[in-house]
């Protein structure tokens, strides 16, 4: 006998089709159906491999102190989450917000980064305005309730939208345009 738990034997059961498939969806599954009762920390192996998961290949480096980045968490538990950011040093930031989700019996289940720019703070206030409002926002950037895709698909568009503007304007400034070369 292995000694786990129906839930965790479940859980395992549920990230062995992930690791079979590589299909993310059925990890994130898996362990928000062990975290929705409200288990408590510690957590097993296979929610913590998720979760470095995420960390690594989803949201992987490598960084530079000072990259400014907007950031779209997905958290598990509960009651699931969406947590919308920005910052300047990603990996102090994810190992802050994990720390602060596992002592309420939360753990990261997805990520999503942007490209690194001086203009994610004005990404950030638009996905921020831009976020459903049928969402639960307890508290500004945290969306109880929220679809992950969806914060992520909006923020694409914001990005894409401020992108293609600031190539319009710059197309169009001749200070941008380079001088003939002689």
């Amino acid at each position: 006998m292995s000694g786990a738990s129906e839930a965790e034997s479940l859980l395992e059961a549920g990230l062995h089709k992930w690791r079979a498939s590589k299909d993310h969806s059925q990890g994130v599954e898996a362990v928000q159906r062990y975290l929705a009762p409200g288990r408590p920390p510690p957590f097993p192996w296979g929610v913590i491999e998720l979760e470095n998961h995420v960390r690594g290949r989803r949201l992987g480096g490598p960084y530079a102190k000072g990259e400014a980045r907007l950031y779209i968490l997905a958290f598990a538990g509960p009651v699931p989450y969406v947590k919308v950011g920005r910052t300047t040093n990603l990996p102090d930031r994810l190992t802050k917000l994990i720390r602060e989700a596992r002592v309420h019996g939360y753990s990261l289940v997805d990520g999503w980064k942007s490209p690194v720019s001086d203009r994610s703070k004005k990404w950030e206030k638009g996905l921020l305005a831009s976020m459903p409002k049928d969402a639960l926002d307890d508290d500004r950037e945290y969306f109880h309730g929220a679809d992950f895709a969806r914060a992520v698909r909006l923020a694409e568009k914001i990005i894409e939208a401020d992108t293609a503007t600031i190539a319009v304007v710059d197309s169009c400034h001749p200070l941008t345009t380079p001088a003939p070369v002689r």
